[in-house]
Order: structure tokens, then sequence, then C-alpha cells
């Protein structure tokens, strides 16, 4: 069994624009922190990086804010475009479908269900409140209903269900965000069953791209203090190519492995420290149905390949050290 667990942003929704007598997609929000980004737009044909340059002045302008009602050059927030169109989307599917693509999200689910997964959990937000009646200018509410109603107008089977950030815990609050990806972590471990029989069948796939910096490392860090056996993680390839022409992103799977190796070696020097052979063999071996979990997902197979050799290695000699012990 696997399950996705994603952030979600609004940069990750696209939408068709004509654009100079051609269709283009451009994200709704502009991708600000991708690693990458200097080298895409540099790759880009003048003409491309024209359109990419200016496309807040797309966006904004008479095509969109005019369909959607909004005046023209006046910014919207990001919560309430999303608002407008996702209103527009069900009262006429067969116009808007074809001119949304949720390009990174969109990406990371495909490559989820191909891993077997059929469930995604989200993060999102809703920041409306009393001191914020209009929201978080960036609030992801409704992007989520246009990403669930894009899902099954695909028909892809996949189910959603969001995970709201509580309007009190500001996007920027890093502790309090890391209190609340722990407690949410744990529900969703309970609700799949997972607290009960961890096992490297249970394939829990982590997307953190999306929301503030501070989202994305409290996903990361409490996956990796969750109970999940054997956590892995998709990460979206930014192709800014590929979002004007309306493609979902590819990804790449990795997994903090070494660092999980790291614990699980602290663990076995305790258990040593009190002659404790047998509970040292099985924490190892428990290790190398990871490893083998890793290298069947096509994750740094050299590296862990290597990694599995040295701890069937040190099995045996422990091994050894048992039996004369005994």
């Amino acid at each position: 069994m696997a399950i996705l667990i994603a952030n979600i942003g609004t940069s990750d929704l696209a939408i068709q624009l004509p654009i100079a007598g051609e269709n283009y997609y451009l994200p709704i929000d502009f991708l600000g922190d991708e690693p990458n980004l200097h080298k895409q737009k540099a790759a880009l044909t003048p003409e491309r990086s024209e359109i990419w340059n200016d496309q807040r002045k797309y966006i904004e302008g008479e095509h969109l804010y005019q369909e959607l009602g909004f005046e023209v050059g006046v910014k919207q927030t990001s919560r309430k475009l999303t608002e407008v169109l996702f209103n527009q989307y069900q009262a006429n599917p067969d116009y808007w479908h074809p001119r949304l693509m949720p390009v990174r999200i969109g990406g990371a689910i495909k490559k989820a269900i191909s891993l077997g997964a059929k469930k995604g959990y989200i993060f999102v937000t809703d920041q409306q409140s009393e001191n914020q009646p209009e929201g978080h200018q960036k609030d992801t509410i409704y992007l989520f209903d246009i990403l669930d109603k894009w899902l099954k107008e695909e028909g892809w089977e996949f189910s959603l269900e969001w995970k709201i950030i509580p309007a009190d815990i500001p996007g920027n609050d890093q502790d309090r965000m890391l209190g609340y990806y722990y407690q949410a972590l744990n529900e969703i471990s309970q609700a799949e069953g997972i607290d009960k029989n961890p096992s490297e069948e249970e394939l829990v796939l982590i997307s953190t791209k999306g929301g503030t910096n501070q989202m994305k490392m409290a996903l990361q860090i409490q996956t990796m203090a969750a109970s999940f056996k054997n956590p892995i993680f998709l990460s979206p390839d930014l192709s800014i190519d590929g979002i004007l022409d309306g493609k979902l992103s590819d990804c790449n799977l990795f997994s903090y492995w070494r660092y999980r190796r790291s614990q699980k070696y602290q663990t076995v020097k305790k258990l040593l420290n009190r002659w404790d052979f047998d509970g040292a063999i099985q924490i190892l071996k428990d290790w190398l149905e990871t490893l083998d979990s890793l290298i069947t997902q096509g994750i740094e197979v050299e590296a862990v390949s290597d990694n599995k050799s040295d701890i069937e290695l040190v099995i045996k000699a422990m091994e050894i050290g048992l039996y004369c012990f005994n």
C-alpha cells in the first residue's frame, strides 16, 4: 500500500492564456524559490523568456481578469483568484478544465499513482479569522478544491483528503508548525494503520514543495521523526518549458537514508554496550529490508548496495560473536 502526503502552494496551478497568437500556461503565482530557476530561464528561447518574465502582465491582464470579473490591472490575492476560478470551474467544467493544469502537485500525484498510491493527504491553509476576515492572500483552501475537481474530471483513481492548518498558526511560525505537523502525521499514521504495523510494504510518499518555508521544513523534519518505516520523498523537477506547454512535472525519488542509517547505528551501539547481540542483529536486519526497498525504488542504487554489503558482513560477524558467547 502507498499513500501521498504533500504540501501545496499557489504556484502549483497554471492556467492557459492566449499570448501572441499561441496558447501558453502560466502559474497563477510566481515561482520564486526553485533552486534551478535561473538555469531554466537561461535556456528559454527569447520569445518564451519574454513571456515568462512578463507573466504577471498576462495573469492580471484583460484575458483572465476580465473573464473572472476582476478589474483589469488590479492585482487580486491568490485566495480570491482561486475562489472565483473554482466557482467558474464548477459552473463550466468543459470550458475551464482544459485550461487548468496542476503542474507541480499534479506531477507528484502522477508519480505516486505509478507507485501504487490511491490516496493523498494535502496540507492546506485557510487563515480566515476575525483579524483576517478575507483570509491570507496565499491561502490554498480553494486551490485544493480545484485540484480535487481536476482529478475527478481527469478520471484518476486517486482521492484527496485535506489537513487544514489551524487559522491561529501563522505560516511563518516554525515551532508551532512543527507541533501541528507532528500531530497531523500521527493522525494520518493512525488512520492508515501504519502506527500499529509499520512495514516496508507501507510506502509513504512525501512532497514538501508548496507552502511557506516553515511548512516545508516542518513536513520534512516530522516525517523523519514519525513512525513511517520507509518514507520516500518526491522532488518535482522545475521545467519552465514544461509549464508553458501545460505538462505535469517529472519527479525524482530520494530518501534521507544516510541520516536514518546513523540513527540505526547509534541504536546498535547502545545495544552492543549492553551485550545485546540479538537486539543489534534484529535492528540491522530491519535496516537491510529498508535498503532492499530503496534499491527496488531505484534510489542511489550503487551507494545503497554498498551499504547493504557492509551490513551483511557486520551481521555475520555479530552472529559469530553471539555463537561464541553462547
